[in-house]
């Protein structure tokens, strides 16, 4: 087992994989919905700079995260 707060590495370099996975097979909007909220943006600011309503950006990163899952990854 990893020490308290670490993660095992083969689970990271896997995870790291299955979002790469899933941004190659995303196109226009949802890419770019998970690419800024990737650099650490919280949804009301990715709104605000799409021109979009915050409450219908969750739903599709809610959606694009059950995929993430679906893909093998986390989250």
């Amino acid at each position: 087992t990893e020490p308290a707060g670490e993660e095992d590495p083969a689970a990271v370099v896997e995870r790291t994989d299955a979002i790469a996975r899933l941004l190659a097979e995303l196109e226009g909007p949802d890419r770019e919905l998970v690419e800024l909220r990737l650099t650490g943006l919280e949804t009301p600011e990715i709104a605000a700079k799409l021109g979009q309503d915050a409450h219908a950006l969750r739903a599709r990163l809610s959606r694009l995260r059950r995929r993430l899952r679906e893909a093998g990854g986390e989250e």
